[in-house]
């Protein structure tokens, strides 16, 4: 009688024992699915946010390379002719053209915006928004800022972020400086001065833009 009740005892304790071992690796299966799909969903996001800052660093190499060190993306500001007459009698005059602005050619890449941003910086208003179609990987917004402090000094600061997606991280910040030349021809009778802006110096950093506020030239 003893020993049936010691064996029942023993297959009560051997039960419970098992019941509490599948507890334990049921509760550590749960934890080990747990990590993995947060690690999975960690992983999805990072794969998604690379891909989207290497769609906006390519349209801002892009937008870099175009611009830059191009003499050709040249805005000129002014071009001013002073023509020298002499009459019969040796009397000396003077007559002043000044001819405007000359745009950078709209075939060339960014041509129109560079046009924009300048047009509006005398009235203030230079701001530029257009998307950049990067094959294969999708559209690039890009908000575009002309500045100025003085005739001589211009800069472009332009946000670039996937389309749609203003608050994503994954933003590049474009900042090209604008190189003033102010050059002086003459001949006989004739002197031509023209005052251009070339960019130069361009720099990309990852971050937000700040809010610069366009200034007009003098």
């Amino acid at each position: 009688m003893k020993s049936r009740q010691k064996l029942h005892n023993s297959r009560g304790a051997s039960l419970l024992m098992a019941l509490l071992v599948v507890l334990v690796v049921m509760m550590v299966s749960v934890v080990i699915l747990s990590a993995a799909s947060a690690n999975a969903g960690r992983l999805k996001r990072n794969q998604a946010e690379e891909q989207a800052y290497l769609t906006v660093s390519s349209a801002a190499r892009l937008m870099r390379d175009s611009i830059a060190d191009n003499a050709a993306v040249k805005y000129v500001l002014n071009t001013t002719v002073v023509t020298q007459y002499t009459d019969d009698e040796g009397n000396v005059s003077y007559v002043t053209d000044d001819q405007g602005a000359t745009h950078v050619a709209d075939t060339l890449p960014f041509g129109t915006v560079i046009n924009s941003l300048m047009d509006g910086v005398t009235k203030n208003t230079a701001k530029k928004s257009f998307v950049i179609a990067v094959p294969n990987m999708g559209d690039v917004q890009v908000d575009a800022v002309m500045s100025t402090t003085d005739k001589d000094k211009y800069s472009i600061t332009a946000l670039l972020y996937l389309a749609g997606q203003p608050d994503s991280n994954c933003c590049v910040q474009l900042i090209c400086s604008g190189k003033y030349e102010k050059t002086v021809t003459s001949t006989e009778n004739t002197t031509t001065t023209v005052e251009s802006v070339t960019w130069t110096s361009p720099k990309l950093t990852k971050g937000e833009m700040p809010t610069p506020t366009a200034t007009p030239a003098p």
